[in-house]
């Protein structure tokens, strides 16, 4: 891991890890709210983590936050249609599609991890 880089990754901070686990929590609460509401809540969430992982990729350039930052907006904009009535997709679906980002994206990253010996791209 190179340490100037290190040291721009917002999610390397323990200041910025209550944050992270604060916007999951809200996304699972989420759950229990009518369907308007959780729709809206989970389409801030996706919108919202893509853009920090956009930022970390940014400030950083970790391997897995281009991946994740570009596929949550894809995935807040289909979520922000479906609030819209724009098109019909089950919930499950874009909550399927955003751990399959997160899996993706962290194996990838370890793979360039082995493969260059740092999970930033430098």
């Amino acid at each position: 891991m190179s340490a100037p880089l290190a040291r721009k990754d917002l999610f390397a901070k323990e200041c910025s890890n209550p944050l992270v686990w604060i916007l999951v929590g809200v996304a699972l609460l989420s759950v229990f709210l009518p369907g308007f509401w959780s729709d809206l809540v989970a389409t801030l969430f996706f919108f919202v983590f893509g853009c920090l992982c956009l930022l970390n990729f940014r400030r950083c350039k970790r391997y897995h936050c281009v991946i994740t930052g570009v596929g949550f907006q894809v995935v807040g904009l289909v979520s922000l249609l479906v609030l819209v009535g724009a098109i019909d997709v089950a919930g499950w679906l874009l909550w399927g599609g955003f751990i399959s980002l997160l899996a993706i994206s962290y194996l990838s990253e370890f793979r360039h991890s082995r493969k260059t010996g740092s999970c930033y791209c430098e």
